[in-house]
C-alpha cells in the first residue's frame, strides 16, 4: 500500500467523554487519568461529581504506584452543564448504592454505568485499604482498556 493511500484514511473522530461519580474524588479521576494515558489522541475526557471531594492518602499512594498522579481540583456536573459542555459518552463509576444518583447527566447523552466500590469508604488496616483500593484501580484500568478496544473495533468496521 502506498503512503498516500495510508494518509487518505480519515482520522477517527476525537470523542468527548465525561466520567461521573458522587464526589469526583477518586474513581472518576482514575478513569480519566487512564483514558488520557492510553488514548489521548482518540478521547478528550473530563471527570466530575455531584459534589466535590478530596483524594485520601491511600488513593493517592495507589495511583502513584502506577505513575498516575491525580491531584487536580474536583469539578461538579453542574459546572460543566452550566458552561454548555456536551459529551459523546457519559460514564458513571459509582458504587451500587449511589448508582441511581449518578445515572444522569443533563441533556440527551445516555449514561453508561460502571459499578465500582468507593475507596473512601474502605475500612480496616492501612494495608487492607491499600489492597482494596488497588483492586478498584485495576478494575477501572481494565474497564477503560475495554472501552478503548470496543471503540477501536467499531471504528475498524466502518
Amino acid at each position: 500500500m502506498s503512503s498516500s493511500a495510508k494518509s487518505d484514511k480519515p482520522k477517527p473522530k476525537v470523542e468527548r467523554i465525561l466520567f461521573l461519580c458522587l464526589r469526583n474524588s477518586s474513581r472518576s479521576k482514575i478513569a480519566q487519568a487512564y483514558l488520557q494515558r492510553f488514548a489521548p489522541e482518540r478521547f478528550v475526557c473530563e471527570s466530575a461529581g455531584l459534589t466535590t471531594g478530596k483524594l485520601t492518602y491511600v488513593e493517592k499512594q495507589v495511583m502513584l504506584e502506577d505513575q498516575l498522579p491525580i491531584d487536580e481540583p474536583s469539578n461538579t456536573v453542574f459546572t460543566f452543564f452550566n458552561s454548555g459542555k456536551t459529551y459523546d459518552h457519559v460514564i458513571s463509576v459509582c458504587d451500587q448504592m449511589a448508582e441511581f444518583k449518578c445515572a444522569t447527566y443533563p441533556g440527551s447523552t445516555p449514561v453508561t454505568m460502571w459499578v465500582f466500590e468507593d475507596p473512601a469508604k474502605f475500612r480496616g488496616t492501612k494495608p487492607q485499604r491499600i489492597a482494596k483500593t488497588r483492586e478498584v484501580r485495576d478494575r477501572i484500568k481494565s474497564a477503560v482498556k475495554a472501552f478503548i478496544l470496543g471503540h477501536t473495533f467499531a471504528e475498524n468496521l466502518h
